[in-house]
């Protein structure tokens, strides 16, 4: 009998959990084994390291398969089949699908199965609520579902109940329409994302009704705690003049990759209470996103904290309140920007965060690999901790904007020194040498710089070749804020 196929990873790994559920359908034998502790993640780093596939800085993605022989990141099942082949094993048997032609109770059988993630036969209220969440229902049908499920109030929701409740609310129908369909949040955040493109009109009108709402630069939120903005209405009052001027724009393609490399960001971040675009393995969005796929042409980063729902992040984003140059507006109309992928969940400092990967077209390493679900959120407002902690994170991080400056001057230096590429710099107006190397930059950005430059803020471009690849760094930093922009060019 061969050795079963041995997936470091995390049990809260939607990427782990997919080649699970995929070597199961496969009747393929595979063992996950957690790299939480310290023994599994040292078995895991030192085969990785062995067999030479970890990224910079020793980082590496999940899962890491160990099949017949061979250590893998990512692997495809039909890469595993083929290795098994080679060992001259017979082709794995496939789990039976029941007998007989599929229907409503088969297929409720196998849902049981697919939703009791820890295999005890009975199915929790969290586990119900879970799958139902990600198919679009709301709160209220939830709650109302789950309680007539547990017929006898239990506590669970047994096999024998499940089929029942499946036949008698007709939830195959609700479950086959939802195939495919994409978790909650995400969904309304794409939603809004394309809302905004599409129609900059109309999205300019639903932000009106935040004007009545401020205070100075106090912006109160019902039954919420009251945010202090940087810069009050005005800067919704200037992010409605934008979308009244801007063109429509073609919607943004979810992909799956892309929503990968923003949830490694949002799982590192959100439990520490982080900001920014590096990851604790010194990662940057390129990297991530070149975790799952290959992306081409363009790519860029929005983060969005404590918002409730998919338009309340994409609102922050679009008011970009404090950040002068519009960066994070800049990258959701950004004309070369066709994909996105989106990651939603809890963040310890600020309640919630939104991670949004873009890109202009992007190669997936695993087709058949889902949306990664949302991330579990606190349902209750941030409490008064919960609100200094943001504070103190708040002015952490722009203490640390000088520091990150200087590091980058340094970087810079040594760029120039190893003839690796060019440094521009100008304060307060544009010159020729900076035009110059704005030239492969987006219309938007080049709006952004020259709109920082205007209101005194410094700019320097820094462009470095490497092959195919052009990277074009954009800094831009002054009293209020610092800015960075990012893009990459493939060329031939």
């Amino acid at each position: 009998m061969a050795s079963p196929i041995l997936v470091y990873g995390r049990e809260g790994c939607a990427m782990c959990h997919h080649f699970m559920q995929a070597c199961k359908k496969a009747g393929l034998a595979a063992q996950l084994i957690s790299i939480d502790s310290d023994a599994g993640s040292e078995q895991m780093f030192s085969k990785a390291r062995a067999a030479g596939i970890l990224g910079p800085g020793g980082s590496i993605g999940l899962p890491v398969v160990e099949a017949y022989g061979s250590v893998m990141l990512r692997p495809s099942i039909e890469k595993i089949k083929k290795l098994r082949k080679v060992q001259g094993l017979p082709p794995p048997q496939r789990a039976a699908a029941g007998g007989g032609s599929s229907g409503p109770r088969q297929d409720a059988a196998l849902l049981f199965k697919t939703i009791d993630r820890n295999d005890d036969g009975v199915l929790s209220h969290d586990e119900i609520s879970n799958a139902l969440s990600d198919l679009g229902y709301t709160d209220d049908e939830i709650t109302s579902l789950v309680l007539a499920l547990d017929t006898d109030s239990d506590g669970v929701v047994g096999r024998e109940e499940f089929e029942k409740g499946w036949l008698h609310f007709k939830l195959y129908q609700k479950f086959g329409k939802g195939k495919g369909s994409q978790p909650t949040i995400v969904l309304q955040a794409l939603d809004e994302l394309n809302n905004a493109r599409r129609n900059p009109q109309a999205y300019a009108a639903s932000l009106k009704p935040m004007l009545t709402q401020f205070e100075g630069k106090r912006f109160h939120r019902a039954g919420r705690i009251t945010l202090l903005t940087q810069e009050g209405k005005a800067a919704v009052q200037e992010a409605i003049v934008f979308l009244e001027k801007q063109k429509s724009l073609p919607p943004l393609t979810l992909s799956p990759g892309l929503s990968y490399a923003a949830l490694d960001l949002l799982q590192d971040h959100g439990p520490q209470g982080k900001t920014g675009h590096t990851g604790s393995d010194g990662s940057d969005p390129f990297q991530r996103m070149s975790r799952y796929g290959q992306w081409g042409g363009t790519a860029g980063e929005n983060c969005a904290y404590g918002g409730q729902s998919g338009k309340e992040h994409v609102d922050q984003l679009i008011v970009d309140d404090g950040v002068a140059s519009r960066g994070h507006r800049t990258n959701i109309f950004n004309p070369k920007f066709l994909v996105v992928g989106i990651a939603v969940g809890g963040h310890t400092a600020y309640g919630t965060a939104c991670i949004q990967d873009f890109a202009h077209t992007y190669r997936e390493a695993d087709s058949d690999a889902p949306v990664p679900p949302d991330m579990p959120v606190e349902t209750d407002a941030p409490s008064r901790e919960q609100a200094a902690a943001a504070a103190a994170i708040q002015r952490k991080h722009r203490s640390n904007a000088a520091k990150e400056v200087a590091e980058g001057m340094r970087q810079d230096k040594q760029i120039l020194s190893n003839g690796q590429g060019a440094v521009v710099e100008a304060e307060g107006a544009i010159t020729p040498e900076l035009e110059a190397a704005m030239g492969e930059l987006p219309d938007d950005y080049k709006k952004s710089i020259k709109q920082g430059l205007a209101d005194g803020l410094t700019c320097r471009i820094t462009t470095v070749t490497k092959g195919s690849v052009m990277t074009i760094k954009v800094k831009l930093w002054g009293a209020r804020c610092t800015m960075n922009m990012e893009m990459r060019i493939t060329r031939g």
